[in-house]
């Protein structure tokens, strides 16, 4: 088996990836593609954990699909994630009293 030293970066790179897309679908080929030749290629068997780990940090992900057939994800806050895939919350609004 291949083992990762540093398993819980992986979500994060996952993150950056669902946040380049600003919003858009981003499908499994593509995640595939990106991730070919990485540490991460051989454990992306596990995107739906790591998609998990993504909504458990605050990151709102929706599932794309054709009937049962998962096609994709969709980070819909990917605003609210920072450069490096941490979820910061959203921006602080400063009302005048």
């Amino acid at each position: 088996y291949y083992i990762m030293a540093k398993r819980g970066e992986v979500h994060n790179k996952i993150a950056v990836v669902l946040k380049s897309a600003e919003g858009r679908t981003v499908t499994l080929e593509e995640l595939k593609t990106i991730f070919a030749g990485t540490k991460i290629e051989p454990v992306l068997y596990r995107i739906s954990t790591y998609v998990w780990n993504i909504k458990k940090q605050g990151g709102v992900v929706q599932s794309v699909k054709d009937k049962r057939k998962l096609i994709g994800y969709q980070l819909l806050n990917h605003a609210e994630f920072d450069d490096k895939g941490y979820w910061v919350g959203k921006a602080e609004v400063k009302v005048a009293v």
